[in-house]
């Protein structure tokens, strides 16, 4: 009883200052966000303060493809076979499974679950599918997480071909780069996110994929993992979508070496992701030196 009136008491309050709360409850510390030190912190003063129109472009899972495309190239686009604004129908995703086989199925105006769809997929998951991806586009994403961008998306659905060998969840190689002001080649630091479904754990890695010994939120990787093929590749074009930005996460998946574009993020975890230990968090920070509402 009392654990319900809590929550029912905290979603009344002004959003800013749920979102202090929260920060300070998955975070462990108490933010300065007017004079930000910390990675979290920065995130943060971002949320409140952002200023500039391309975190719109290129959080829109349809708008980005065509940035992607005029910087580094469509050859690195994931096949889409669908992309439209408005609701999807359980007979259109019937239609294009049948034609395209394995897909997967996002809303372009958030950072929600992809939902998944198989050849041998029956009528019941498309329908579960179609409710999902409909129910997602009726919510406005940016407005509770204070990620102001998302809420100028227009929103739709776009659907590509998954590219996973297995058919299913492939690790995914976060790039998460810091310019400098004076165009000195920017700090990296990647994340490599696996086994997302069912038991998700991370490894995090310098530029030259040197495994640094601390935890990002979810718990550290235990197993050994090796430098993907066209490793610098990679590097490369992360480099090259992040310039506009002080800061940008830029996803990229590797199957055997042919690389696609996944996502870019100004939010990483919201800026909500508890460093372990602790220190990691202001080391991070020191790496953003640029304006982060840029």
């Amino acid at each position: 009883m009392f654990r319900k009136l809590t929550k029912k008491l905290y979603y009344h309050l002004p959003r800013p200052l749920r979102n202090y709360i929260l920060f300070i409850y998955r975070v462990g510390y108490w933010p300065n966000f007017k004079n930000p030190k910390t990675y979290n912190e920065k995130i943060g003063y971002r949320k409140r303060n952002w200023d500039n129109e391309l975190f719109i472009t290129c959080s829109d899972k349809i708008a980005v493809r065509e940035y992607v495309a005029a910087v580094v190239g469509d050859k690195y686009l994931i096949e889409s076979v669908y992309a439209d604004k408005g609701k999807v129908s359980e007979e259109l995703l019937t239609s294009i499974v049948a034609k395209h086989g394995n897909v997967l199925v996002k809303a372009n105006h958030n950072s929600g679950p992809v939902q998944f769809l198989y050849a041998e997929s029956s009528s019941e998951t498309v329908r579960k599918v179609s409710e999902e991806i409909n129910r997602q586009l009726t919510h406005d994403y940016g407005g509770p997480k204070m990620e102001g961008w998302y809420s100028h998306i227009s929103r739709g659905v776009i659907i590509e071909k998954n590219i996973s060998i297995t058919g299913y969840d492939l690790p995914d190689y976060r790039f998460h780069v810091f310019n400098n002001i004076d165009g000195s080649q920017p700090k990296i630091i990647v994340n490599m996110d696996m086994d997302r479904e069912l038991n998700h754990h991370r490894a995090v890695f310098d530029e030259e994929f040197n495994r640094l010994p601390f935890s990002w939120r979810v718990p550290d990787s235990q197993h050994a993992l090796l430098k993907p093929k066209n490793y610098d590749t990679m590097l490369a074009i992360a480099k090259d979508l992040a310039k506009p930005f002080s800061y940008v996460r830029v996803d990229l998946f590797n199957v055997n070496g042919r690389i696609y574009f996944g996502e870019m993020t100004f939010a990483h975890e919201s800026g909500h992701g508890r460093f372990t230990p602790r220190s990691r968090d202001r080391w991070l920070g020191d790496l953003w030196t640029m304006d982060p509402a840029q």
